[in-house]
């Protein structure tokens, strides 16, 4: 498939794993993570969850969009 097919996925994907990065960095500032002695803020892990999952979803969201754009087509 050539890129311009998949427009509707890439723009789905990368803006929704931009929210979940953004998303899941707020609700991880309030929160610690301990475990063996070390402590770290949850920013970066929750960062990164949500930009994954929010992407994912994106991801699935743009490619039906696409497939119903070129099923419009024929």
């Amino acid at each position: 498939m050539k890129l311009e097919e998949r427009k509707k996925e890439v723009i789905g994907s990368l803006s929704a794993a931009i929210t979940g990065v953004v998303a899941g960095a707020k609700i991880g500032a309030s929160i610690g993570i301990a475990t063996g002695g070390v402590a770290i803020a949850g920013t970066v892990p929750l960062g990164i969850i949500g930009g994954l999952i929010f992407g994912l979803v994106g991801n699935k969201v743009g490619s039906e969009l696409d497939r119903r754009s070129k099923l419009e087509r024929k």
